[in-house]
């Protein structure tokens, strides 16, 4: 079993679910190191990381569109993240730090289009030579599918 790319949403196994205590809800997968996945469950405010075995991947129909965990997963998704870091969360607003492979002016203005008016705040840092990284600080957030 493939692991799905960041950004996609998730769901621990059942065993793993019952010792975070994070409800049935979805995760969407913020990173993922040789042998665990980065989990952020929206709406609870907890981020674990999981053995990659004790990861599924879920269908996006899964989730409600307009929930957070799906605008997440179609924001992590566009910009091919690498890698996402939780800065600060506050339900409805979240400042985040993605690693990316980069984008140009078009991706840059398609992003901003795509946040509309849930983006507060950009700024695009030096990275590496094979990644950029890109902090956004965001409001009005959708609701969490569960909370």
């Amino acid at each position: 079993m493939s692991l799905p790319v960041v950004g996609s949403l998730v769901v621990p196994s059942p065993r793993y679910r019952s010792q975070m205590s994070t409800g049935e809800g979805a995760a969407v997968l913020f990173g993922v190191r040789r042998s665990s996945g980065h989990l952020f469950f929206p709406g609870t405010d907890r981020e674990f990381w999981v053995p990659t075995r004790q990861i599924g991947g879920i269908p996006a129909e899964a989730v409600p569109e307009q929930s957070q965990e799906s605008f997440l997963s179609r924001l992590l998704l566009f910009l091919r993240a690498e890698e996402c870091t939780l800065l600060e969360y506050g339900g409805d607003s979240a400042e985040l730090e993605i690693t990316y492979p980069g984008m140009d002016r078009n991706t840059l203005l398609k992003l901003i289009s795509m946040l509309g008016d849930t983006l507060v705040d950009y700024a695009i840092k030096p990275g590496s030579m094979q990644v950029a990284l890109i902090e956004l600080r965001l409001a009005n957030l959708p609701a969490p599918a569960r909370a």
